[in-house]
């Protein structure tokens, strides 16, 4: 598997213009593999901000509670 840190410039070119079939399709699915990993990263991301979220509420209710009594 070819190394696509560096994007199209690792697809090599055919003989008769254009790019090698294997290469794009290659290509292709180190990019889908990237993709979901960035979902599944994105989506814990705004499972933390949501608890966190949660969490500031919880405190400012109780604060509030407190600066009642």
């Amino acid at each position: 598997m070819e190394n696509w840190s560096n994007g199209l410039e690792a697809l090599r070119t055919s003989v008769f213009g254009g790019y090698k079939k294997e290469d794009v399709l290659e290509y292709i699915d180190f990019l889908l593999s990237e993709m979901e990993i960035l979902k599944k990263e994105k989506s814990e991301l705004e499972e933390q901000i949501k608890q966190q979220k949660g969490a500031q509420e919880e405190e400012k209710e109780e604060r509030e509670v407190k600066g009642r009594e």
